[in-house]
């Protein structure tokens, strides 16, 4: 398992997001750069004092896109964990370089 900074995460989140300038076999290859495992750790002062969050991350490669998977664990000052788990989808668009969230909030796509 590769390990990497969430760092290039965020890279390819605008990636995903704005897209490049290379046509479609090439955007594949700069999006297959960033498939693999993220780990981090953020620690930040509030008015309770310093809260821990440990963060994790994985871009797959799917039949028509990629799959983004995220985690956060919260050390709350009173010593409880608060964890959540995310997953979007993203697919290709007829648009070059362009990937689609495949997101939806309700069943209408609302």
């Amino acid at each position: 398992m590769r390990i990497r900074t969430l760092r290039t995460l965020a890279i390819v989140a605008a990636i995903a997001a704005f897209g490049g300038t290379t046509d479609a076999p090439a955007d594949e290859a700069e999006i297959a750069a960033f498939f693999g495992d993220y780990v981090g750790h953020s620690i930040t002062s509030t008015e309770e004092g310093l809260t821990v969050r440990d963060l994790s991350a994985a871009i797959k490669k799917r039949k028509d896109g990629f799959t983004l998977e995220w985690t956060t664990i919260t050390v709350n000052v009173d010593g409880k964990n608060k964890r959540k788990s995310y997953e979007i989808n993203f697919r290709s668009t007829p648009r070059d370089d362009i990937h689609a969230s495949e997101m939806r909030r309700d069943k209408f796509g609302g």
